[in-house]
């Protein structure tokens, strides 16, 4: 499993990458520029002073070519670092926020799970509560409806025997 680096890890990484890939354009440049010159030097032994000339204005201009994209990867390089300081210091100025936050979030889930364990007791015993309290209220209503059943009962026994038979 590959580890992942830090993002100024890598931004480093690729800066010294770019410098090498830079310092490596231009040592290929100047040798090139070197084996111009030399030939170029023999071609002096040949060639007017004119051509001479024409030759030195195009060496100029791919060293001066070189010399912009030299200056360029500098600039690109300062940028690079500048983002790399610049995130440094958001995440040292986020770091207290996060680990702030992260303490918070614990102590309210803290918070919630000891009050979710104290509720559920509470909800046993109320319901263990109002369990027997039905239980009661049922026995007093069926005690009541037996008694209401047995006097109507009896008054019409009582009711029987007190009219004449025919």
């Amino acid at each position: 499993m590959a580890r992942r680096l830090r993002p100024w890890v890598k931004n480093t990484i690729t800066v010294l990458v770019g410098s090498v890939a830079a310092v490596l354009i231009v040592l290929t440049v100047v040798e090139r520029v070197r084996k111009e010159n030399e030939l170029e030097r023999k071609r002096r032994e040949n060639l007017s002073y004119v051509a001479q000339g024409e030759a030195l204005n195009k060496v100029k201009d791919s060293l001066n070519s070189l010399l912009e994209f030299v200056d360029s990867q500098n600039v690109k390089l300062r940028e690079s670092e500048d983002l790399v300081n610049h995130l440094k210091t958001e995440q040292e100025k986020l770091r207290p926020i996060v680990e702030t936050n992260r303490q918070v979030i614990d102590a309210i889930l803290d918070l919630q799970y000891q009050k979710s364990r104290s509720d559920v007791w509470l909800d046993r015993g109320l319901g263990f509560l109002t369990g027997i309290l039905t239980s009661v209220i049922a026995a007093f209503l069926l005690r009541f409806f037996d008694k209401t059943k047995r006097v109507a009962v009896m008054q019409e026994t009582a009711e029987s025997v007190d009219k004449p038979t025919l």
